[in-house]
């Protein structure tokens, strides 16, 4: 894990307890739709994508939310590449995101 110009994300203190399994959640979920491009399993790829739409929003990570709108849409258009390469972006995201309890 990189702390490499970190990304500050404000998140509500009551939410303390849930954000490291939203992590974890959130990383298997790249992981489930990596399998999924892999098995030209588009569909759950764009569920995922979807999912992700709302539960970003829900727990403060509105830069989850985005990617997950453009996954979701990149599904729907059968673009891999679009997938791959915002996957990537997440991951990294993740791996750069500094939280901030407020």
């Amino acid at each position: 894990m990189t702390n490499e110009n970190p990304i500050t994300v404000n998140i509500d203190a009551d939410l303390e307890d849930l954000i490291p399994q939203f992590m974890e959640n959130t990383r298997n979920d790249i992981l489930s739709m990596n399998d999924a491009v892999a098995a030209n399993d588009l569909e759950t790829v764009r569920r995922i994508g979807h999912s992700m739409k709302s539960y970003g929003i829900g727990y403060g990570f509105d830069h989850i939310s985005t990617l997950g709108k453009t996954i979701e849409n990149a599904a729907t258009g059968g673009d891999a590449s679009l997938i791959h390469r915002t996957l990537e972006e997440m991951t990294s995201y993740l791996n750069k995101v500094k939280v901030i309890y407020d």
